[in-house]
């Protein structure tokens, strides 16, 4: 495993290359490393604005620096992407994206310019932050709420029902599938709601004691059916509670009705 000082000399070596290089015109520090490092585990993060130069010789020089100086386990270039994955030996994995000035946007709030000889890129970064924050709730997309409440209310009476149903057939297996359904739409719309990313539960630590209060018992599947009548309930209360938050909000409506699941639940002890 990569030690923090490794981790720092690869930084610090790649910096320089991309800063010796007429194709970069700045360096962008992302991840958690813009903010000073979450702990050992975490990795390095870049996004690296170029110019127009054809996306596959800015990969095949950046694989040259790298190759040069370290054993590469594995690596991917995602031309569609503009992105360049490199796993070193050490385990220490390089994330490298690739942007100009007129595609560049902030994908989350913290970031750390490395250098930048445009003198253009803070004011573009902290801009895009500014207009997409609200829009992208955490996340690197615009979202929808409308879409998003639709699609929950749609799929939650299916999710309820077969966890009940294969419960009491006695497949926990099935039962414990669309359990993670559910807990999928209250994690998610938790996060939503205060602009966090739900993907891979990746910023759901950053949410305040309360809301991970509500949360934490979702991560615990029930072995009887009382256990999973509360589950259940609770899951459905947390996922209310947020439809009804978004139609306050935004006069987003829906059809579900919390009384309806939970007659249904009782019913089936």
């Amino acid at each position: 495993m990569y030690t923090e000082r490794e981790r720092d000399e690869v930084f610090n070596y790649l910096a320089d290359k991309f800063s010796q290089r007429k194709d970069v015109l700045a360096v962008i520090q992302v991840g958690s490393g813009a903010i000073g490092y979450r702990d050992k585990y975490s990795d390095l993060d870049f996004a690296i604005i170029v110019d127009d130069t054809d996306i596959n010789d800015i990969f095949k020089k950046t694989q040259e620096d790298v190759n040069n100086k370290y054993n590469v386990f594995f690596f991917d270039n995602m031309e569609e992407r503009r992105l360049q994955l490199f796993l070193l030996d050490n385990y220490l994995e390089l994330d490298i994206g690739y942007y100009t000035l007129n595609t560049l946007y902030a994908r989350r709030e913290n970031f750390k310019v490395v250098f930048d000889k445009t003198n253009q890129v803070e004011d573009l970064m902290k801009k895009s932050w500014l207009e997409i924050k609200e829009k992208n709730k955490g996340t690197t997309q615009e979202v929808n709420m409308k879409d998003v409440i639709s699609f929950v209310d749609n799929e939650l009476w299916y999710n309820v029902l077969h966890s009940v149903v294969a419960f009491n057939r006695k497949n926990k297996y099935r039962c414990y599938y669309e359990l993670e359904q559910i807990k999928w739409y209250a994690m998610d719309l938790i996060a939503k709601r205060n602009n966090k990313e739900s993907k891979r539960y990746r910023s759901i630590i950053e949410l305040d004691k309360n809301e991970l209060h509500k949360i934490d018992g979702l991560f615990i599947y029930p072995n009887n059916y009382d256990e999973l009548s509360n589950y259940l309930n609770k899951a459905l209360e947390i996922i209310f509670e947020e439809f009804n938050y978004w139609k306050d909000k935004d006069n987003i409506s829906y059809i579900g009705n919390i009384d309806f699941y939970k007659n249904f639940i009782e019913q089936n002890k």
